[in-house]
């Protein structure tokens, strides 16, 4: 199995990957200083933004497909690509989606 699934009794829940999206520092952490980071920097790129994933699950049931999608930044080409690699036709899970707003949530 893949390092990207895992089972929960007979749910299978399937992380993929919706894109990214890199935002400066000092813009989405304004009150950490600049040489707070340095221990991370690692985990930065190359300009020193902070990456994040936006991560969609598929989760699989009772020969239902469920995408539960972020819902955050465009809908980009490598989400029905990801689907599709799973096995799984992206029509087919379209119709369960469910995308979360921002607002909506924490």
């Amino acid at each position: 199995m893949p390092n990207h699934v895992i089972r929960v009794g007979d749910v299978e829940i399937m992380a993929l990957s919706d894109g990214s999206l890199e935002f400066d520092l000092c813009n989405f952490f304004p009150t950490i200083p600049e040489e707070q980071w340095q221990p991370y920097d690692a985990h930065l790129t190359d300009e020193h933004k902070v990456r994040f994933n936006l991560g969609s699950y598929l989760i699989r049931a009772d020969g239902r497909t469920i995408l539960i999608d972020t819902g955050l930044g465009p809908r980009p080409k490598e989400t029905p690509t990801a689907i599709t690699s799973a096995g799984i036709s992206p029509t087919r899970a379209g119709a369960g989606c469910r995308r979360f707003r921002r607002r909506g949530t924490g």
